[in-house]
């Protein structure tokens, strides 16, 4: 006989047998059923305020067996986009990977622990952008977390223009000059400060 099973746990299956000359004889067979899960969570790791096209991005990514069995062969896919982020490098304890996409955790993953690693990427333009991570054992199918990093690109122009009334100047008279900042970023600046440059 087959069965489906839907519960995870120690499962009871009794067979009871009997005929027309017969009492009935019982016979039991007892199954553990386990129910493996695994998730994954990511968050920015970033401590300035803000970050700008050029800056280091890192982001902390945690596996948790979230179910009743040891995992093995936990994995975890980073998915991003390379006119976005530049791969940089990560750190984590007993995590390895051959092309820097794929990250594999060198151990098994016991019932409700966790295993954590980080990344770290350029941030190449600006924008909210989007990291994604997909993790996965030999005994579950994925598990998705993203992470969002809002980038600026900051910048400033400045404008000098004469404001002399007369179309020429002689020595003694006063001349005067218009400074114009303009922010033409995608962020406020703050400390904003011109530098005159005269002898």
């Amino acid at each position: 006989v087959w069965f489906t099973t839907k519960t995870n746990g120690t499962l009871n299956n009794t067979a009871v047998v009997r005929s027309n000359e017969t009492n009935k004889t019982n016979s039991s067979a007892e199954v553990t059923v386990y129910s493996p899960n695994v998730s994954v969570s990511k968050v920015s790791l970033n401590v300035t305020d803000f970050v700008v096209v050029g800056d280091v991005v890192a982001f902390n990514i945690t596996v948790t067996n979230t179910g009743d069995i040891v995992l093995g062969k936990v994995n975890v896919t980073e998915i991003f986009n390379s006119k976005e982020f530049k791969f940089i490098g990560f750190d984590g304890k007993d995590w390895s990977s051959n092309d820097n996409k794929t990250f594999i955790y060198g151990k098994d993953l016991a019932r409700g622990a966790n295993a954590t690693f980080t990344v770290y990427f350029k941030a190449l333009t600006n924008g909210t952008l989007v990291n994604n991570v997909t993790a996965r054992s030999n005994l579950t199918n994925g598990s998705n977390s993203s992470a969002k990093v809002t980038v600026y690109n900051p910048n400033m122009t400045v404008k000098k223009v004469s404001l002399n009334v007369t179309d020429f100047v002689i020595i003694g008279d006063v001349v005067a000059f218009n400074i114009t900042v303009i922010n033409t970023g995608d962020c406020a600046l703050g400390n904003v400060n011109v530098t005159e440059f005269f002898n």
